[in-house]
Formats: structure tokens, C-alpha cells, sequence
């Protein structure tokens, strides 16, 4: 069950269309992971927002995707950009890792030719968490998506996680905006520990089936240390019990590896389904006829206005 009362009734108006969530702020748009994107969200009308956290080597959790500074949207603080991928994150001081620039990506680059619409932006710096939170906390009607960055299959690349949780909780708890807030991670460790600390805390289970040549990291599958000890044996397992067995509240499953069937089974087991990442026409159509209840997107705008034909 949802605790938080907003959410219960956010998430669950059945008369509503599916929630988008832009992705890492509005990735496809403005760039990832900064204030500027997420204040873009507001300013077009969407209140739902999914980022990443993660944390410094002194202690001070920040928003950013990878491990390291990334080589394909960073310069350095003379303006250059970075010749190799910059330093580990859990290495790193924030005073050091604020001078970064992540306000454009790279030109040239793949990531870059993947979304070639993303505003050029300058001196824009990796926030920290606690500035999110406190702008979060003066918009009641916003709801976030944390996901915490975690590698059950490293440990050099980051905190472990139940210092990742403990991060987390207490940053929502200072700023009193736990209500408005969802934790995910691919890492199952990491939410059972927010359980430990908090069980009236909305966790999401980001779930990724392992295939042929994945283009990502997968974290489902038989034996994985990414699913905290849960058994995992195939289609004949049932995810939506797995993710009810640890106290989550939300599934947040790859949209491709999900059907219609899965949609329904999950919501008669008493849980949110958010699908990520769901950028084309077609497969956003797809997803509101499985019945979705959140769509995570690099493109909440667009979304935004296709959803206003359905």
C-alpha cells in the first residue's frame, strides 16, 4: 500500500491519463539531471520528474547518471571539453565536481546525434540533492522519481547501499518531502534498506530482463546479486509477487518487456506501473492502451501533447 496520502491519490485516479515523467529532468529537451530541466518541466505543465542520485567521497549526494563525469556533456571549468571520461563521482569532492559544465552535450558525438534538440545551456553546474529537495518542497503538486544509483556487481563505484539509503531518507525527511516522493533503483539492496529505515517510504523496483547482447547492465536474472536474494527462475515468476514480497508499491519495468497481461496481473496484485524509457509516438500510444499508469520519458513535452489527443 501507497502511506503517502498524495500519491495514493496522484498515482491511482483511475479517471487520469498515465503520468509522464521526464526523464532525468527533460533529457531529450534540456540537459540531464540539472535544475534548468526540471524547472522546464513546470514551465510546460508537467509535474513528475525521474533523476539520479548518487554520492560524493564527502558524503554530499548530487544528481548525475554515471559513476564518473561523463565525456559526452561536461567542460571542464576553463571551458574545455573533457579529453577522457572524467573522475569517479565516489572519488571526488563536490567542490571539485561543481566547476564541471553540464550544460550541452558534446557535439558530434552519438549521445549527442541521439538528441540533437537538447538546448545549449552555460555554466550549468551538478546539483546537489539538497537543492532539488528544497525547491521541491515549495511545489506541492510535483512528484519525484529518486533513483538511487547502485552496482551490486562493483563496489568501486560508489557507496554502499545502505549508506546510499540513509542519504536519501534523511535529505526527504529535512526537507519534508517524503509524501511527494518515490525511491527507485536497479539495485533491490539498496530499496530494502529504505525499508528498513522507512516502511511508509513509496519505493519503485526498476526492473531490466537480461537478453542476447544487452545494450545495459541487466538485473533480472537467475542468481542475480541485483535482486537482493529474490528468486528469479523466468516467465513462470511472478514479478509483481517478488516486488509485493519486499514492500514495494511500484514496478518500473523496460517497455519492452512488458505486456498488456503484465500491466493488468500487476495492478490486481496492488501495484503502480511506470514504464521506462518511452520516447517514440508509437510505443507511448502502445503504453496507454496497456493501461500504464506512468510513462517515464526524454520527451515530456511532446508526450504531454500527445497524450492530450487520447
Amino acid at each position: 500500500m501507497i502511506h503517502s496520502h498524495f500519491l495514493r491519490q496522484k498515482l491511482r485516479d483511475a479517471d487520469k491519463k498515465p503520468i509522464i515523467y521526464g526523464h532525468r529532468g527533460a533529457r531529450g529537451e534540456l540537459p540531464e539531471n540539472t535544475m534548468p530541466g526540471i524547472l522546464h518541466l513546470v514551465e510546460n505543465g508537467i509535474y513528475a520528474v525521474e533523476i539520479d542520485v548518487q554520492n560524493t567521497a564527502d558524503s554530499i549526494t548530487i544528481l548525475h547518471h554515471d559513476p564518473e563525469i561523463s565525456f559526452n556533456l561536461a567542460k571542464d571549468q576553463h571551458g574545455n571539453w573533457l579529453g577522457k571520461t572524467g573522475p569517479k563521482i565516489i572519488e571526488s569532492r563536490y567542490s571539485d565536481l561543481k566547476l564541471f559544465d553540464v550544460g550541452e552535450l558534446r557535439p558530434g558525438t552519438d549521445y549527442q546525434k541521439r538528441f540533437p534538440e537538447q538546448a545549449v545551456l552555460r555554466n550549468v553546474s551538478v546539483p546537489q540533492l539538497d537543492t532539488f529537495c528544497e525547491w521541491l518542497s515549495d511545489q506541492p503538486e510535483f512528484v519525484v522519481n529518486i533513483e538511487i544509483k547502485s552496482y551490486a556487481n562493483r563496489s568501486d563505484l560508489g557507496d554502499d547501499p545502505k549508506s546510499l539509503a540513509n542519504s536519501v531518507v534523511t535529505r526527504l525527511d529535512k526537507f519534508g518531502v517524503k509524501e511527494q516522493s518515490i525511491i527507485s533503483s536497479f539495485d533491490w539492496r539498496v530499496l530494502r534498506e529504505c525499508h528498513n529505515l522507512d516502511d511508509q517510504i513509496t519505493l519503485g523496483f526498476l526492473s531490466y530482463y537480461d537478453r542476447p547482447n544487452p545494450p545495459m547492465q541487466p538485473n533480472i536474472y537467475p542468481n542475480s546479486p541485483w535482486m537482493a536474494g529474490a528468486h528469479w527462475s523466468g516467465a513462470e515468476t511472478s514479478m509483481p509477487s517478488i516486488i509485493k514480497s519486499f514492500g514495494g508499491q511500484i514496478w518500473a519495468p523496460y517497455f519492452e518487456d512488458i505486456a498488456k497481461e503484465d500491466v493488468v496481473l500487476a495492478q490486481q496484485t496492488g501495484l503502480i506501473v511506470n514504464v521506462w524509457t518511452v520516447n517514440e509516438e508509437a510505443d507511448i500510444y502502445r503504453m496507454i492502451d496497456f493501461g500504464v499508469d506512468g510513462i517515464i520519458t526524454d520527451f515530456p513535452a511532446r508526450t504531454k501533447a500527445l497524450l492530450t489527443g487520447v
